[in-house]
């Protein structure tokens, strides 16, 4: 990821396999675990095949129980690079959450 493990996201990831919220129905990617078989990086990779990881749009973090995503725009999903995106199944959009990664 070259993340540093002293910002929350660098933390989570190499500290934990990932979240589980309110009994599975958001999952927030850590490095993955037995329980919880995606990381944040082969989940990424797998969804994101057409890009670089150095170059890709948005970087997905978490999904859930509907179907949805949740990514961190880098600069592919609008001008507000950092903050989080919403890509729910019904619609097939991106929706601006106005959250940045500390408050998510």
């Amino acid at each position: 990821m070259q993340v540093t493990t002293r910002s929350p996201m660098g933390a989570l990831v190499y500290g934990s396999g990932g979240v589980v919220i309110n009994h599975g129905w958001m999952r927030i990617f850590g490095s993955g675990c037995e329980k919880m078989k995606c990381g944040i990086v082969s989940f990424n990779q797998a969804v994101q095949e057409n890009f670089s990881a150095l170059n890709a749009p948005y970087l997905l973090i978490a999904d859930d129980v509907l179907g949805g995503n949740f990514a961190i725009n880098a600069g592919g999903l609008g001008k507000d690079a950092g903050k989080i995106y919403y890509l729910a199944q019904d619609s097939l959009e991106w929706q601006g959450l106005n959250w940045g990664i500390l408050s998510f």
